[in-house]
């Protein structure tokens, strides 16, 4: 059963014009849980415009945390769609009490992100825009990428496939070469992710294989405005990176034609921000706030 503000967050949802994914009610409820997330409902002084944003409202290690939601790159105030989006200077009071406070919100003004005891660090998605025709855009590849899709594009075979399996078996791959453990949710989350976009046709799951044998894969999603690349994978192999590079230029394509832009989302690894930018996306910002409490904080010292 829906509670109080998660009846009013689908209400303020239903309002907006252009929705995000990662702001949807039925997002939250695949990556949270129906009971594991919130809303922070806030009316704005002398004024009757009413804003949200969401959360995720778990427990870590017996903790009581507010996180961004797993599977998802951050979290957007909504409002009326006739409203402007505009941080109150205190919105970081107004969330509950918690251990663990560790939420990636995307907005256009920094300096709101400020708060007792809180400290935020900007990290940035890679956004290739829509406007230009498709070959305008891949005209701004670099020359190593164009020369690699060219050669991947005569040995390589891509199609769409449904198979959670393998995807997630290439997802723990690419963990397994930063020599770092996979989230819990690529197991736990991904396949009702999947299942369920695939089924509104609100995403796509895209492999890439060679002799009959997947190399790479990627998980994709979209709103009205927005392509996303949710997660991927791929083998341990020089030309699996090739592979990778072939879906991420087969997203662009399709992105085109939907009118949207291509978010390939972030990383704080060097490398593949590099490899983002090979495709002439620009940095986006996005901050990261965290504040932890007394037993949170020795947890995040453990960490």
């Amino acid at each position: 059963m829906l509670t109080d503000r998660q009846r009013r967050y689908h209400a303020l949802y239903e309002k907006q014009e252009n929705p995000t994914l990662y702001t949807a009610p039925w997002w939250l409820d695949l990556t949270c849980g129906q009971d594991g997330w919130d809303a922070l409902l806030i009316r704005e002084p002398s004024s009757t415009s009413v804003f949200a944003i969401p959360f995720c409202h778990t427990r870590i290690k017996g903790l009581s945390a507010i996180i961004t939601p797993p599977a998802t790159q951050w979290v957007q105030l909504i409002s009326k769609k006739d409203d402007q989006y505009n941080f109150p200077p205190t919105v970081l009071d107004h969330f509950p009490n918690c251990s663990i406070f560790d939420l990636s919100i995307k907005t256009s003004k920094q300096n709101v992100m400020e708060g007792h005891g809180y400290s935020s660090m900007i990290h940035y998605s890679y956004v290739l825009s829509h406007h230009d025709i498709v070959e305008k855009m891949k005209a701004g590849y670099n020359e190593g990428l164009r020369r690699n899709l060219k050669q991947a594009e005569k040995i390589f075979e891509i199609q769409e496939s449904d198979d959670v399996h393998t995807f997630i078996s290439l997802c723990k791959s690419t963990y397994a070469q930063r020599s770092m453990k996979s989230p819990w949710w690529i197991e736990e989350i991904v396949p009702a992710i999947i299942a369920l976009l695939l089924k509104e046709k609100k995403g796509s799951l895209s492999f890439v294989s060679k002799s009959g044998k997947a190399i790479a894969a990627m998980l994709t999603g979209w709103d009205d405005n927005t392509d996303y690349y949710l997660a991927g994978g791929r083998l341990a192999t020089d030309e699996a990176i090739s592979a990778h590079a072939l879906l991420l230029d087969r997203a662009v394509t399709h992105a085109q034609r939907r009118g949207n832009d291509l978010d390939f989302e972030g990383s704080m690894v060097p490398g593949i921000a590099n490899f983002f930018q090979s495709f002439g996306a620009h940095p986006i910002p996005y901050t990261r706030i965290r504040r932890f409490k007394g037993l949170g904080l020795i947890w995040s010292m453990l960490q």
